[in-house]
């Protein structure tokens, strides 16, 4: 599994990008990588492209992936601290 994942990205990322620009597969690397297991993560982490920019992108939108998660498990905490009251 996790060589189809590092293949797909390595592959359709960088056409993604020549197709969409910069804004659209940001988003889409967000909302992919925040489906991931924790294991397939970590390879994805270590994705690095001969491109310069793309590398960068990528980098980029797993930084907003996970700050997007840590806001997520924040509001989720506030919600059901304020069920518990």
């Amino acid at each position: 599994m996790n060589m189809i994942v590092k293949t797909l990205l390595e592959a359709t990322m960088p056409l993604d990008y020549q197709r969409e620009g910069w804004e659209e597969t940001r988003r889409r690397c967000i909302w992919g990588y925040r489906r991931l297991s924790p294991r397939i993560k970590k390879i994805v982490k270590s994705i690095t492209y001969e491109d310069e920019v793309t590398t960068r992108l990528l980098k980029e939108a797993i930084r907003e992936a996970c700050l997007k998660n840590e806001n997520l498990g924040k509001k989720q905490a506030k919600i059901t601290q304020n069920r518990n009251l």
